[in-house]
């Protein structure tokens, strides 16, 4: 590669030699490629468009329509980008290019700070939907947080892990988190937004509820990258792993590893589990399971205990004297 002249001519040899393996990844409702150069964008539209013609076949047509967006570099000209089935291809908005893959806001710079403030959006005006909606009912707080602990956390926090990765690092993504919970309590509780409860603790003790999202979301986190690793060493994602460490680079998994290690976990999923039964869903389950109990969750839990000390110790006396009276308990979800 390194006698190849220019960028875009290393990126044409990487798409041919990549047809072998064409990297295509089809879903009940969408189709995923990754292509290296414009040229092998065109091939590929070549390819599916072939594929329906032969199978008589058509992609649904919607709003939508095939997307295209470059990582780390300007948009391409829609002209440049060819058809899909006789429709043409388009970009993304150049000024702020991102594009949403099985749901997840995905930014060509993969810095996933877009990701981050859709996901803050959302827990902001779900809290507010849910106080609105309920503050007439009777039912109270129990059932506005069991609401919200059941319903928005899970889809709000969706495709979260990918946080790991944030440009700005995980410092930044836990303080907004925890800053976003704080407002969402405030909000559940019917307070103004610019009220102050004495310290973050106080306002998740008052609605009892469980770990900070920024424990949620390592948890999550953490739980992927278990998954991941106690697949087999021939799956292909086990491969590129290898080959990502042994180049040294950045990705999401050393990133990822690093949060583990920041929570105190420093042990692997494979202590759980031996190669040989590595090819068994059932005993990479078992692990990964395993593993969550005896290492994640005492980690996490332990860290949640030390983090409301810490907060009590800064809030005012006259809330020291009930400090224990309702200790954070693991959300009822995380299972």
């Amino acid at each position: 590669m390194a006698s190849v002249a220019t960028g875009t001519a290393r990126a044409v040899m990487m798409d041919l030699g990549a047809t072998a393996s064409f990297l295509a990844t089809l879903f009940i409702d969408a189709t995923i490629l990754i292509q290296s150069s414009l040229w092998g964008i065109r091939r590929a539209g070549e390819a599916l468009t072939e594929f329906v013609t032969q199978w008589a076949h058509a992609f649904a047509k919607g709003a939508k329509g095939p997307r295209v967006m470059a990582f780390g570099t300007a948009q391409p000209a829609a002209g440049q980008l060819g058809k899909v089935a006789g429709e043409r291809m388009q970009t993304v908005d150049p000024e702020s290019p991102t594009i949403k893959a099985l749901g997840v806001r995905i930014d060509a710079e993969l810095g996933f700070d877009p990701l981050l403030r859709e996901i803050l959006a959302k827990l902001a005006g779900s809290a507010r939907q849910i106080f609105a909606a309920t503050q007439s009912t009777g039912f109270g707080l129990p059932y506005q947080v069991a609401q919200w602990e059941q319903r928005v956390i899970t889809r709000a926090l969706f495709g979260c892990e990918l946080l790991a990765s944030h440009a700005r690092g995980w410092t930044y993504v836990a303080a907004a988190l925890t800053r976003a919970q704080y407002t969402a309590a405030k909000a559940l509780l019917g307070l103004p937004a610019g009220s102050s409860l004495g310290s973050f603790y106080m306002a998740f003790r008052e609605l009892r509820l469980g770990w900070r999202l920024e424990a949620t979301v390592a948890y999550r986190v953490i739980l992927m990258r278990a998954r991941m690793g106690a697949l087999p060493r021939t799956h292909r994602l086990r491969r590129t792993i290898t080959a990502v460490n042994d180049a040294g680079l950045a990705t999401w998994w050393q990133h990822s590893g690093e949060l583990q290690r920041r929570w105190g976990i420093t042990e692997e999923v494979g202590v759980y589990l031996n190669e040989e039964a590595a090819d068994s869903a059932k005993a990479r389950k078992a692990a990964v399971q395993k593993f969550k109990r005896k290492r994640v969750l005492p980690a996490i839990r332990e860290r949640e205990r030390q983090w409301a000390g810490t907060q009590l110790q800064k809030a005012p006396r006259k809330h020291g004297a009930a400090a224990h009276e309702h200790p954070l308990r693991r959300p009822h979800r995380l299972g």
